[in-house]
């Protein structure tokens, strides 16, 4: 989906800047006649109101965008790093996880995409139902989509103007929904790695029966015990690792978004109060309110579960059988699992396990 933006990390240059010169043509030109309109209109407050909801609307696909436009890289790192993930799940109880993940992030993408396209075809068929009544009454009813100043004459360029409406709507729904799908994905694949860790943690024993076997003179090369536990930390610090890239590309952007959602937020809910008399202006306003709120959901949630996730690795450590062995101590020391840790030590002594951390 990002191609058909030119935003696709793994798309040539020429191809980024043609793809943001189309974009810019066709939907920018209108969000500047918005802007215009807006700037007529200043001394009317209920104009400029209803002005604002899709002039932040279209703020919110512009911060995406230009989020995506500059660092491509890091998104072009991301994906590497998910492809290599896949090669290194060997274990079926792996490969079912991460294929889960994927799946119920498929089955996302399809429902956000459906929700906003119900939204978008709430704005866009009054006036299109209007030019219908209007061909077969033969009326000069002609409402516009959204208020707009061209500088020329409405009446005669109406069509034209519906049209560019109707294209802009359209383009800005997709960049949203493109670029909310791929934090879907990238946050799905973050939950998955530590998923996958948890269930490697629960089977991390040799022999099936939760026992480890413990050899007082192990060699590194042939203790399957030591190489489960060092892979499971390697594993440990690629998820983190993965996580906070993920943090660093979207975290200004979404901080924007959610600034601007919660601003059209309080504008519908005002208008909503205001115009509780007008069953087609209300219903417009609710539909907006929705679509924010849910928006709003959609960012707080995928954020939250990546958190929840990472904080399961603790519970796995300590349900796991291998800490109630009887007198057995096994000390292991986890070196880079964070950059605030520098040693986690696991000690297990008389079914007692206790996790000491030191700075």
């Amino acid at each position: 989906m990002l191609s058909l933006l030119g935003q696709w990390p793994y798309q040539s240059i020429k191809t980024k800047y043609i793809g943001l010169i189309i974009l810019f043509l066709l939907a920018g030109t209108q969000i500047i006649a918005k802007i215009c309109a807006t700037i007529a209109s200043f001394k009317e407050i209920n104009v400029v109101l209803n002005d604002m909801s899709p002039l932040i609307a279209d703020s919110v696909a512009t911060i995406q965008l230009i989020n995506t436009a500059m660092k491509t890289e890091k998104m072009r790192e991301l994906l590497n790093r998910v492809q290599i993930d896949y090669t290194l799940f060997t274990t079926d109880g792996e490969m079912k996880i991460i294929l889960e993940y994927a799946e119920d992030g498929r089955k996302f993408t399809i429902i956000y995409i459906g929700f906003f396209l119900v939204s978008m075809l709430i704005f866009t068929i009054p006036p299109l139902k209007a030019i219908i009544i209007s061909s077969i009454n033969g009326t000069i009813e002609r409402p516009f989509i959204h208020h707009v100043e061209y500088f020329v004459d409405s009446r005669r360029y109406y069509y034209p103007i519906i049209l560019h409406s109707c294209v802009t709507i359209f383009i800005c729904v997709y960049i949203i929904v493109t670029v909310d799908t791929m934090f879907v994905i990238l946050v799905q694949h973050a939950c998955a790695l530590f998923k996958a860790l948890g269930y490697r943690l629960s089977h991390i024993t040799e022999n099936g029966d939760d026992t480890m076997m413990i050899d007082l003179n192990p060699s590194k090369l042939n203790d399957k015990s030591y190489r489960n536990i060092s892979e499971c930390v390697r594993r440990h610090r690629d998820a983190i690792e993965f996580a906070k890239l993920l943090e660093s590309y979207y975290s200004t952007s979404l901080f924007l978004q959610a600034g601007f959602n919660m601003i059209e937020l309080s504008i519908t809910v005002f208008q909503a109060t205001t115009n509780v008399n007008e069953t087609k202006e209300l219903f417009q306003q609710v539909s907006v309110c929705y679509s924010t709120l849910t928006h709003i959901l959609f960012q707080c949630v995928n954020g939250q579960r990546v958190i929840d996730h990472s904080d399961q690795m603790q519970e796995h450590l300590y349900r796991h059988e291998m800490f109630k062995q009887n007198e057995k101590e096994i000390i292991i020391d986890f070196h880079g699992l964070q950059n605030k840790y520098e040693m986690v030590s696991y000690i297990i002594t008389n079914k007692k396990s206790d996790l000491s951390h030191a700075n």
